[in-house]
């Protein structure tokens, strides 16, 4: 298995940061990618599906939306330097949440 890294929102500084997702997560995203789905997938308590990348510039494939059933929404990839990077940019352009 593939460690992977989930973006969370920080909730004492209001900014999202990247760490490393817990084995249910990476488990949930390593079968995501083995099984090539393209679509929602629907695990135990949360959902993975391909990242929306309208409005950005660049390429964006390996990174997916992580949604909880209460409908909270992460970014979860492999790849840390290209997640930590869209982390960046998205606390730059939002701030604080």
């Amino acid at each position: 298995m593939i460690m992977a890294y989930i973006m969370i929102l920080d909730e004492q500084t209001g900014y999202k940061n990247v760490c490393e997702a817990n084995k249910l997560q990476s488990d949930a995203l390593n079968d995501y990618l083995i099984n090539r789905f393209t679509e929602e997938r629907k695990y135990s308590n949360f959902s993975i599906e391909p990242f929306n990348t309208t409005g950005l510039k660049g390429e964006y494939l390996d990174i997916y939306q992580f949604i909880k059933d209460d409908g909270t929404i992460c970014l979860i990839s492999l790849n840390f330097k290209k997640l930590s990077g869209l982390c960046g940019y998205i606390n730059r352009t939002t701030g604080p949440m």
